[in-house]
């Protein structure tokens, strides 16, 4: 588990890095890295990332649980709403 956490550290690290995130949403087997040991993952991935970039992100695990793939499904079926709400159910004639 701890090596599996370095990798997760490193990948985590160019994603902070890159985008500056205030947030870090874990979900599957990743969340249970981060269950494994909060800190350890935290730790590992102090010294890859930019401390300025790192400062204030947060990393925390997934919370929609066996319900992932229902809310996933309901967010697909309701895509042409949330993209263009103005014509969403306007069909062409």
């Amino acid at each position: 588990m701890a090596r599996q956490q370095r990798h997760l550290a490193t990948a985590l690290a160019t994603v902070v890095n890159l985008l500056n995130p205030e947030r870090v949403v874990l979900g599957g087997f990743l969340s249970s890295l981060l269950a494994y040991d909060p800190q350890g993952l935290r730790t590992a991935l102090e010294p890859r990332a930019l401390a300025p970039a790192l400062e204030g992100v947060d990393i925390v695990s997934a919370q929609l649980g066996a319900n992932l793939l229902l809310i996933g499904a309901a967010h697909r079926a309701l895509e042409p709403l949330v993209d263009d709400p103005a014509n969403a159910g306007v069909r062409p004639t």
